[in-house]
């Protein structure tokens, strides 16, 4: 399942999409949906009526897009959100926070970079066990180290603060 979180239109805060056999399910109700790419569009005809969807901009999750000549921002909310949200991460999207935070309890093995360093999207920040198992968490953006708040050989818990970068 899908949700849309359209940020700027009263009344209607969410919309859950599932597609079924016959063409979608709109907020539990079916409805007969057919759609054809074409000229950079999606021509989408619902229940007899059509529409020309166009992606302006699309950017962390957040999405412009034009309806029928209409712009209307919109954020998805996927499997992997919801699964965030159970564990304890609701509306944390790492790639928007200047920090890092240890997505689990462990001990930091190793910290592999310091204060001034750039780095670049998926580079690697720091080594941390848990469970005995090594995990390398990555940079989910580029930018400039600006403080380490971990270090070598401690524990830290779920949500610690463990290095903060600026862009």
């Amino acid at each position: 399942m899908l949700e849309i979180q359209f940020d700027d239109l009263p009344n209607t805060s969410t919309l859950k999409l599932e597609r079924t056999a016959a063409g979608w399910r709109v907020n539990g109700k079916d409805r007969i949906c057919e759609m054809l790419q074409c000229d950079g569009a999606v021509h989408l005809n619902l229940q007899g009526i059509n529409y020309k969807v166009r992606v302006l901009k699309s950017e962390n999750g957040s999405f412009l897009v034009e309806i029928d000549g209409i712009p209307i921002p919109l954020r998805m909310v996927t499997e992997r959100d919801r699964l965030l949200a159970r564990m304890g991460h609701a509306g944390q999207s790492s790639a928007q926070k200047p920090e890092l935070k240890s997505p689990m309890p462990g001990m930091v093995l190793k910290i592999l970079v310091k204060p001034g360093d750039s780095v670049s999207k998926g580079d690697p920040l720091l080594v941390l066990e848990s469970m005995k198992m090594e995990n390398v968490l990555k940079a989910v953006k580029n930018g400039t180290i600006s403080e380490i708040a971990a270090q070598e050989g401690a524990s830290v818990e779920k949500n610690q603060l463990l290095l903060l970068y600026r862009q």
